[in-house]
């Protein structure tokens, strides 16, 4: 017979910060956008725990899905992957919209900086997690272990396809000049629209804000989109 569930203290370690200011727009798994940056500050004590972790090119974060304030669990989720359709159990997938909103995902480290005050910084890219999500442990990345060549995925083998990115002259250039045109390029190839949306005609503008600039875009085709515009928010 299974065990009666069972409330369990969660602690958390530090808070992520990223590029990514809101859930539309922040990729679907890591490392889709290597180009996106993060950074988790962890305090005199708790950092203690991080001695040795320069030896390390990839950490696994473990996470709390904060901004998922419905009470109700979904335990049967619609994939975007089959298209927003089909449901399958939540455990299945890796829908933020769990019993228990923990999230798991695999970041590169980049650089260990260590501050006058005893916290330090683990500076990370590739990270899939919106800006202020609460981290709850850090683990190491095994590649002979948390690499598994013969694993199946069956409805998800393989990386979705990408959209070809066109820019606007005037977006392109401010782009640029900020160093964020290969961040905004490799989230809007991702297509973040929802699933019903794609491989349909589609004329509406989208937004994102990405490293504090408001990104629009639209649909050139049902494969291809123009960035129009970058601004800082007002």
């Amino acid at each position: 017979m299974p065990t009666e569930p069972t409330s369990l203290p969660v602690r958390t370690i530090g808070v992520l910060r990223s590029d990514f200011d809101q859930k539309f727009g922040t990729p679907r798994q890591a490392g889709l956008a290597p180009s996106a940056r993060a950074t988790l500050t962890l305090d005199p004590e708790t950092a203690r725990g991080l001695d040795g972790i320069e030896t390390w090119s990839h950490l696994w974060l473990l996470f709390w899905f904060h901004l998922n304030r419905d009470a109700e669990v979904r335990w049967r989720v619609r994939p975007p992957r089959l298209g927003g359709n089909d449901k399958v159990g939540v455990f299945a997938t890796r829908s933020p919209y769990r019993p228990t909103p923990i999230g798991l995902s695999a970041v590169q480290l980049e650089a260990v900086e260590r501050h006058d005050d005893g916290c330090v910084t683990l500076v990370l890219r590739g990270a899939d997690l919106v800006d202020g999500t609460p981290v709850v442990d850090i683990k190491p990345y095994l590649p002979y272990a948390d690499a598994i060549p013969s694993a199946r995925a069956q409805w998800s083998e393989a990386a979705p396809g990408h959209l070809v990115v066109r820019w606007s002259e005037g977006a392109f250039d401010k782009a640029s000049a900020l160093g964020i045109d290969a961040l905004i390029t490799e989230v809007i190839r991702q297509d973040p629209r929802p699933a019903y949306r794609k491989g349909n005609p589609d004329d509406r503008t989208y937004g994102a804000r990405l490293r504090g600039h408001e990104v629009r875009w639209t649909m050139l085709t049902t494969d291809e989109a123009i960035v129009l515009t970058l601004e800082e928010p007002s």
